[in-house]
């Protein structure tokens, strides 16, 4: 099997992804960005939602605006500011509010029964 059939074949892009990574050439931007943009409108609603913290909906538009960030440097060619390793909060609070509103609501549904 040829070098030219090898490229050719369904593990392409998996040898691409190991080249990029190998030459330092960010291939998680563009993730990144759609990330920090789907954070935001997270962030928009939850602040718009009555039953929903406001905090929460603040931080996590505020983890989105970090994630965006970083997203844009890279595309800019600047190294990664690491914006986003002090903004995660807003995530994990996100995080921690589900699980706490999942299990009050478990507790609720039991008390009526």
């Amino acid at each position: 099997m040829g070098i030219a059939a090898w490229l050719s074949g369904p593990h392409n892009n998996a040898l691409f992804s190991i080249i990029c990574f190998q030459q330092g050439v960010p291939i998680n931007g563009l993730s990144l960005a759609i990330f920090g943009v789907h954070l935001i409108l997270v962030g928009v609603l939850l602040c718009l939602s009555p039953k929903l913290p406001t905090i929460a909906g603040i931080l996590v538009g505020i983890t989105g605006i970090g994630y965006l960030v970083d997203a844009v440097a890279v595309f800019l060619g600047s190294p990664n500011p690491g914006v986003s390793e002090f903004t995660f909060v807003g995530a994990v609070v996100l995080f921690i509010w589900l699980i706490y509103s999942g299990l009050t609501i478990r507790k609720k549904e039991k008390a009526m029964l």
